[in-house]
């Protein structure tokens, strides 16, 4: 009988998804993604960019480091943690095949992610950014300069050259029949 996985986004780290995923040899979480009959196990390219963006607003650090933040500011010196079980609410991710790309309406090929955290397909993003600083050379007054944008909300890209600087990629690390 074929295991019943949820296709999933990424995660928080060392969360479970319902399907149970494990962890890399690297230790970070393994997500599943299923479309079609494929099974692809998807992580972040390596990335500076992935590094610094700061895309868990719940993770337990920021958690850790408000509750310091506030202890400090009412005069306390030391946070006093307890070994009680986490009973915040636990988000329940979205599954792959159910989000569609803002552009094409279809589940993302080549997934890509913007600053700003949209997903999108990497063909749709760049030929979006592509056609849409084009377009601007002919408007924008002379010797100004395009700046790229996402297509979803028009923030801007830094660092894009139009060959995936500035966003991030997700790309397969190990595709497997089911």
């Amino acid at each position: 009988m074929a295991e019943t996985a949820s296709d999933t986004y990424p995660s928080r780290h060392g969360e479970k998804d319902g399907a149970g995923s494990s962890h890399g040899a690297d230790g970070e979480p393994i997500h599943d993604l299923r479309t079609g009959g494929l099974k692809a196990v998807l992580a972040p390219s390596s990335s500076p960019l992935l590094a610094s963006a700061s895309l868990e607003p719940g993770s337990s650090t920021s958690l850790l480091t408000e509750a310091c933040a506030q202890s400090l500011s009412q005069g306390g010196s030391a946070v006093q943690l307890s070994n009680a079980p986490d009973t915040s609410p636990v988000h329940e991710v979205e599954p792959l095949a159910a989000y569609p790309c803002p552009i094409c309406f279809s589940p993302p090929t080549y997934a890509t992610i913007t600053p700003c955290g949209h997903v999108l397909c990497g063909d749709c993003l760049f030929t979006a950014v592509k056609t849409t600083m084009q377009r601007g050379a002919y408007t924008l007054p002379a010797g100004e300069r395009m700046i790229a944008r996402c297509p979803v909300c028009r923030a801007p890209i830094p660092g894009w050259d139009g060959k995936g600087g500035g966003v991030i990629g997700l790309r397969p690390r190990a595709v497997f029949s089911l």
